[in-house]
């Protein structure tokens, strides 16, 4: 039996509240950065490489890694890395924004809740990774599972076929493959886990960007720093 989760619809001030069951991978597809807040505190680390290869030449290299410590909305570290190097750093601490760059000194910059809005569009390596291509990748279950005392459904992970669509066909980005899984918690939809290969091809150029993140400390501590703290 596929596994459902019953999302509420709010009609009008007058209709009923209605509760509409949905499959778990679609549930997903729904959730947001704010859904994540229902696991309590947690660490989200991504590691993605990715490998550009143009026609005829040599292929290229780039290694960035993400690792967000969420403790609540007043305190939280989002750091970013390329090759082993810190690139940049958002720290909010009891409500106020620190942000470093290369050199990792810490500067009070900014309002915490823009701070927050850029975080929900940068933050979640799924999305940064597919961005409109996730609607044609398809989800088939392959178990279930537990991370850290959450019960989880495991996806292997396939690519649907084009849809036909018209206009001009330059510089067009075919998707020639996507392969992997992900767990993705029953309860809340939120995707604690996934591993994913994604090739595609612009004008003989090939791009294969390599995928792999992953939530813990659900629940317990973040070690989201102070502010004085080292970098």
């Amino acid at each position: 039996m596929r596994p459902l989760l019953v999302l509420w619809s709010l009609g009008c001030a007058d209709a009923p509240t209605t509760a509409e069951p949905v499959a778990l991978p679609v549930a997903a597809e729904r959730t947001t950065f704010a859904s994540a807040e229902a696991l309590g505190a947690y660490v989200l680390e991504a590691r993605t490489q990715t490998t550009t290869t143009p026609a005829g030449g040599e292929a290229s290299v780039v290694e960035e890694t993400t690792r967000l410590r969420w403790r609540d909305d007043e305190h939280w570290q989002y750091v970013r890395e390329r090759g082993g190097e810190r690139l940049s750093e958002t720290l909010v601490w009891e409500g106020e924004v620190y942000k470093a760059g290369r050199s990792g000194e810490r500067r009070r910059s900014g309002d915490s809740e823009v701070a927050r809005m850029e975080l929900g569009q940068q933050a979640d390596p799924w999305a940064r990774t597919l961005g409109p291509l996730s609607s044609r990748v398809s989800l088939t279950e392959a178990g279930e599972e537990i991370i850290e005392t959450r019960r989880v459904h495991r996806y292997a992970l396939g690519l649907t076929p084009e849809s036909p669509a018209g206009g001009s066909p330059r510089k067009a980005r075919t998707v020639s493959g996507v392969e992997g899984q992900v767990w993705i918690d029953e309860a809340t939809a939120v995707r604690l886990a996934g591993e994913l290969v994604l090739t595609t091809e612009t004008e003989g150029t090939v791009t294969q960007k390599r995928l792999r993140f992953s939530m813990s400390a659900l629940g317990g501590d973040p070690a989201v720093p102070s502010p004085e703290a080292a970098p």
